[in-house]
């Protein structure tokens, strides 16, 4: 896209990815992020569990992978840390995750369905993070029924 202005708005003939399994192609691509501050392109690769990540120019860069049997559906980032919803987990018998990284590194899985009791997150379809006083907060939104959850970060 060459303008922001939407009467004025031309785009360039660009497409990337491609389906398959290997680096840089998707089998459902689904959530896209351009990381705060960058000019990188990620895009959450559902079904092969993975996070690819793009030049504004399509150019392949490198791949972040997501515990093994996980259905990312999108990731947001503040700062050094990153939130990944997943449609499903390892375990499906615990809900759908959500992964919190610190420096592209796993440092804490939430199952809200498990861990909280939120009976609707079966599934998790989008989740983003923000801070405020200090704390950070997860906003997550369940895929079906529709359902959203505020999880606020408690310090001992």
């Amino acid at each position: 896209m060459t303008s922001y202005r939407p009467l004025k708005a031309a785009w360039f003939d660009l497409a990337f990815g491609g389906r398959g399994t290997g680096p840089g192609q998707f089998n459902t691509g689904h959530g896209i992020t351009i990381p705060p501050g960058t000019r990188r392109i990620d895009v959450a690769d559902r079904a092969n569990g993975k996070i690819d990540r793009f030049t504004r120019h399509g150019q392949y860069l490198s791949t972040l992978r997501m515990p093994m049997g996980s259905l990312p559906c999108d990731i947001d980032y503040l700062g050094r840390y990153a939130v990944v919803a997943a449609l499903d987990g390892p375990d499906k018998s615990k809900g759908a995750p959500i992964y919190l990284l610190e420096d592209d590194r796993l440092v804490s899985t939430i199952f809200p369905k498990d861990d909280l009791g939120l009976v609707n997150f079966k599934h998790v379809h989008n989740a983003v993070l923000r801070e405020t006083g200090g704390k950070l907060y997860i906003i997550a939104q369940a895929w079906n029924p529709g359902d959203f959850a505020v999880l606020e970060q408690v310090v001992p």
